[in-house]
């Protein structure tokens, strides 16, 4: 199926409005010159490609099967078509032949199967063109922004699109021109009627970064503190619809894209009839892009349910942090009715096309916070907070306020078995290769094997046990740690909807978090925010990068698995990750084991997880058994041995020494000069 192949080679009042549209429906937005491949890259390709010095369809179709596992050679016919109205020599040929595979495999990755939708507006040639046109062949719909269009670059695409004779690029009167000044006035505009006359017209402007002074905070803070009721904060993007929100909307019985459009009108929506038509009109023209029919569906279903949830009876709408997909569609719209739109992007993640949106890029990049709701801070409330900013501002050691980080990253110590047994119990800001600056910190731990038997064996497991060890019998019973609260299953049906067809959690090798809190079966939300956002965090660590082994399920199961694990920690887990501070003393697990039972795949997960969080891990096997299995990382096990294997040992009561059950020892102050 051929998909849409538009080209824009101006931009003014007539088509503004489709432009910016297909804008926010892209899958992917080209906004920079894409670079040729240098001499490595292109060895790269010489390597897999067959027959360059004579390239025809048969050797291109062996190379997209080598290089894209797709046998096809009627694209092969149309690369070599494409390339073949553009390359005037045998060489040109050769070379536009490496490029337009490079591209295809780095920029386009995946695109050849079709159902995306390509926004392209940065400087483009006869060869990108070729591509862009290939793409568009197998299902992809393209948007091309080219204000240096001549007829010569795109020979042999006549016919498929149509464009405006007028070649040069206008200024629009449509699109504000808001400098920096304009937006801090908007934001402390304390009349409606005031600031809908400042903004008049619909547009949307991109933040990128912020300013070394603060005013942007500042101004941002300020307006959300006063509440006013013509301007929406999403901070941190918009919720995800509930499993309630999602069950009040009827799912279309469609079997194609055209059906499901047919169905669409302005019943489905649940506000006034005016505004539910134009919703009905622009959903429509959204979806009718998609070629993924369950992916329509769920699009617009999930547009349905923020529609009837949000209050559109504003003048300006404001996104921070979080801008994704969802948060595009609904922008979309809103500009779509004649709202202004603010995003700021503090840390510069995302691109947006300068051609058809205001950008302001400021100087300091930043990660994202949330807006603070509280009220008017008094003088010394703002003192203590700047001295608290210069004071621990984590460059100074020893200096830190109580959890002053939410998250840390680990790094895992090798020592002896008298160092491990040294720093077992020590702060983690006493340890070697502890790191931290202002927003983040590193935790050294261990993961440690105490193999057989030695003299002392006693007293040296038992330093081993401190105030917040969890101490477990045996690695069968590893797993007792977790519940099954909120149970994870691919195949399982809710609301008549497969797992595949919900709001996914993991989609293209990436778990979204936002939609795992969304869950109303999510049993973390009694715990701190901050804590919450450590375990979620580690999760999709573990997942992506891909931390355990699992050759013996797939990974679909596998990622059941850690979810299933890692969404259901133990009472007695939640607590310690609660009370731990990650500059102070840390958590730990110590897994005691006689027996040939050997870690299996749950147990390597959570195990995993709890030292990707910052415990200290410790397996006791007298026997010097391989009680770990094949699971977690050997790289990050060390091995400590103590003596002889002893085979007859009963699982040892591990018991704090004398010293260690009394009270915590003083802080760094009191130790000096108490």
């Amino acid at each position: 199926m051929h998909g849409n192949f538009k080209v824009y080679n101006d931009i003014n009042h007539e088509n503004f409005e489709d432009l910016q549209q297909q804008y926010f429906e892209a899958d992917l937005r080209v906004l920079v010159p894409v670079n040729s491949p240098d001499m490595v890259e292109v060895r790269q390709i010489e390597t897999v490609a067959q027959s360059l010095d004579n390239i025809t369809v048969e050797s291109i179709t062996l190379d997209i099967s080598n290089i894209f596992g797709i046998n096809n050679s009627d694209i092969a016919s149309k690369l070599l078509s494409g390339i073949m109205n553009v390359a005037p020599s045998k060489s040109a040929i050769r070379s536009a032949y490496i490029k337009e595979l490079y591209w295809l495999k780095t920029v386009y990755q995946g695109r050849l199967l079709g159902g995306y939708n390509i926004y392209y507006s940065a400087p483009i040639d006869k060869y990108m063109v070729q591509v862009l046109y290939l793409l568009s062949t197998v299902g992809n719909n393209v948007t091309i922004v080219d204000c240096d269009y001549t007829q010569s670059k795109y020979k042999g695409t006549e016919g498929y699109f149509s464009i405006s004779n007028k070649l040069e690029k206008l200024q629009l009167d449509t699109k504000p021109k808001r400098s920096f000044d304009d937006i801090l006035k908007i934001l402390r505009i304390e009349d409606e009627k005031e600031t809908e006359k400042f903004i008049k017209e619909a547009g949307a402007t991109f933040i990128i970064h912020t300013d070394k002074e603060g005013k942007l905070r500042q101004a941002l803070q300020e307006c959300f503190r006063a509440n006013r009721n013509w301007i929406k904060f999403y901070d941190g993007g918009l919720q995800n619809p509930s499993y309630q929100e999602v069950a009040r909307v009827p799912r279309p019985d469609a079997k194609s894209i055209d059906s499901l459009l047919s169905r669409i009108g302005p019943h489905m929506f649940a506000k006034k009839a005016n505004l539910s038509n134009k919703a009905a009109e622009y959903i429509k023209k959204t979806i009718a892009a998609e070629s993924n029919l369950n992916k329509a569906i769920n699009t617009l279903i999930e547009f349905i349910c923020i529609y009837n949830r949000e209050n559109t009876d504003i003048k300006l709408a404001i996104f921070l942090g979080n801008f994704g997909r969802t948060e595009e569609i609904y922008a979309g719209f809103l500009l779509s009715i004649g709202l202004e739109i603010i995003v700021v992007d503090t840390e510069g993640t995302q691109r947006h096309d300068s051609n058809i949106f205001n950008i302001i890029e400021l100087d300091t990049v930043e990660t994202y916070r949330r807006l603070d709701s509280r009220g008017y801070e008094t003088v010394g409330f703002r003192a203590e907070q700047e001295i608290g900013r210069v004071l621990y501002n984590g460059d100074t050691p020893g200096l830190y306020r109580d959890r002053q980080f939410s998250t840390c990253s680990i790094v895992e110590l090798k020592t002896t078995i008298d160092e491990m047994l040294v720093y077992w119990d020590a702060e983690m800001m006493l340890r070697p290769s502890f790191e931290s600056d202002e927003q983040s910190v590193k935790s050294p731990v261990f993961m440690s094997i105490l193999s057989g038997v030695g003299s002392d064996y006693t007293q040296t497991i038992n330093k081993l046990v401190t105030r917040h060890t969890i101490q477990v019998r045996g690695v069968e019973n590893v797993t007792a740690n977790k519940k099954d609260t909120m149970i994870i299953n691919h195949s399982a049906v809710i609301n008549n909807t497969t797992f595949s067809e919900q709001k996914p959690i993991y989609k293209n090798g990436k778990i979204d978090i936002d939609t795992i809190v969304g869950y109303k079966t999510f049993t973390y939300r009694h715990l701190d925010t901050g804590v919450q956002f450590h375990i979620l965090s580690k999760i999709k660590e573990l997942v992506e990068n891909k931390l355990i082994r699992h050759p013996e399920i797939s990974d679909d199961k596998f990622v059941d698995l850690v979810l299933n694990v890692g969404l259901n920690l133990s009472d007695a887990i939640q607590q310690e990750l609660q009370w731990y501070d990650f500059t102070k003393k840390s958590p730990k697990m110590v897994v005691i084991s006689t027996g040939t039972e050997i870690l299996d795949i749950e147990g390597s997960i959570l195990i995993e997880l709890l030292h990707l969080m910052g415990w200290d891990i410790a397996f006791v096997v007298p026997t010097g058994y391989n009680i770990v299995g094949n699971n977690l990382r050997p790289e990050s096990l060390q091995k400590h041995i103590l003596g002889e294997p002893n085979f007859n040992m009963a699982i040892p009561e591990l018991r704090p020494l004398e010293n260690e059950t009394k009270a915590e020892k003083k802080g760094l102050f009191s130790r000096l000069f108490g």
